[in-house]
C-alpha cells in the first residue's frame, strides 16, 4: 500500500516511498519517473523530512517497520520491529541513524515511529530532531542537533495523553517557532514550544484524524484521512475552510471497524479479496501525506493499494 509522505528537492522533483518495496520514487510534474532510489534497511518510508545540512539536500525516514499488502481476504502486514528513524542523501545512502529512545514505555510496547521534524540551523534553530511515535507508544521524544535524547512528551502536561501522534511541524509563522502535534485519534493538535512546554489546542471539532500537516504562506494545511478531506486554517489557527471532502468518509474512530469490514481504506472484490479503491476525481479519500513547493503548488498522497498523488493549484482552490 501507498503510506508515505512527500518531500519536493530544489529540483523541483516530486519524491515519496514505493508501495511494493523500501525505495524512494522520484517523479517530475506531469506523474513520470524520473528516478527510483532504493534505502537499505527500511521496510516503509513513512515519514519523510527534507532537511538541508551544510548546503546539502538529505532526508529524515520514519520508519514504522510495517508494510501492508492487499490481494488476500485480509490486508497482509510485513512488520520487523521495532521502527527506525534515520537520515538518508537524496540516492538512499545513509548518513545518521538515531538510536532508539532508551524509554521504560518500550518494555511492553513496540518502538512504530510515524513522523520526525528539526529545528533546521539554517532557519536560526537549535538543530533539535523531534520524533512521532505515532504507532508504538503515542509518545513524541527529542534529540539534539548529535542525536542524543533528551526528553519525551506524552501530552498529559497539554490537552491530554496522546493517542496516535502521527506527525510533526515545526511552524515559524509566529514571533517565535512552535511545536505542532498531530494528535490524530482525539482529532486535534497540540502545539508546544521548542522546550516541549504546552502552548495550545488547534482543530478540536475541526478535525477528525489530522495525518499530517504543512505550512503555506500564513495558511496551515492538514490532511484529515479520517474525514478524506483538507483542513485549511489561518495564520491565528482558525478554520478558514474544509477541502475536496469526500462524500461518504467515516465519521469517528469508533465508526471505522464497520467501514474496515468492507475494505477500507481500499475495496473489496466480489471474491472478498482486498482490491484497489475506485478514487473519486474531486474529492480525497484518505489524503496522507502533503507538501507545498516553492511556487504554492500542494501535493498530497493518499493512503491506499497502489495510491494517489494529487497535484493542487492554489490560486484555483
Amino acid at each position: 500500500m501507498s503510506h508515505t509522505s512527500i518531500v519536493i528537492p530544489r529540483d523541483g522533483s516530486i519524491g515519496l516511498g514505493a508501495a511494493d518495496e523500501p525505495a524512494l520514487v522520484f517523479r517530475d510534474r506531469t506523474g513520470n519517473v524520473t528516478r527510483r532510489v532504493s534505502v537499505p534497511d527500511v521496510i516503509e518510508l513513512h515519514g519523510l523530512t527534507l532537511v538541508e545540512e551544510d548546503g546539502e539536500q538529505r532526508i529524515w525516514i520514519a520508519d514504522t517497520a510495517e508494510k501492508l499488502y492487499g490481494g488476500q481476504p485480509e490486508l497482509y502486514i510485513q512488520a520487523s520491529l521495532p521502527g527506525k528513524v534515520l537520515q538518508i542523501d537524496l540516492n538512499g545512502n545513509v548518513l545518521r541513524r538515531l538510536a532508539n529512545p532508551d524509554v521504560a514505555a518500550y518494555t511492553e510496547t513496540p518502538y512504530a515511529p510515524s513522523g520526525v521534524v528539526v529545528d533546521e540551523q539554517r532557519f536560526g534553530g537549535s538543530g533539535d530532531i523531534w520524533v512521532a511515535d505515532g504507532y508504538g507508544a503515542s509518545l513524541v521524544h527529542r534529540y539534539d542537533a548529535a542525536g542524543n535524547y533528551v526528553s519525551t512528551l506524552d501530552g498529559t502536561k497539554g490537552a491530554g495523553r496522546f493517542q496516535e501522534p502521527h506527525d510533526l511541524l515545526i511552524d515559524r509563522r509566529g514571533a517565535e517557532p512552535l511545536l505542532y502535534v498531530a494528535d490524530r485519534v482525539h482529532g486535534r493538535i497540540q502545539v508546544f514550544d521548542l522546550t516541549g512546554t504546552f502552548v495550545r489546542v488547534v482543530g478540536e471539532g475541526d478535525l477528525g484524524g489530522p495525518t499530517q500537516m504543512a505550512v503555506s504562506g500564513e495558511y496551515l494545511i492538514v490532511t484529515d484521512l479520517l474525514r478524506g478531506r483538507l483542513s485549511i486554517f489561518d495564520g491565528n489557527d482558525r478554520l478558514v475552510t474544509h477541502q475536496f471532502e469526500h462524500s461518504s468518509a467515516p465519521q469517528s474512530w469508533g465508526d471505522l471497524a464497520r467501514w474496515e469490514a468492507q475494505g477500507w481504506p481500499n475495496a473489496l472484490s466480489a471474491e472478498g479479496i482486498v482490491a484497489p479503491v475506485h478514487f473519486e476525481p474531486e474529492a480525497f479519500h484518505t489524503p496522507h501525506g502533503i507538501a507545498v513547493a516553492p511556487d504554492g503548488t500542494v501535493f498530497v498522497c493518499e493512503f491506499a493499494l497502489q495510491g494517489r498523488v494529487a497535484v493542487l493549484d492554489p490560486t484555483r482552490c
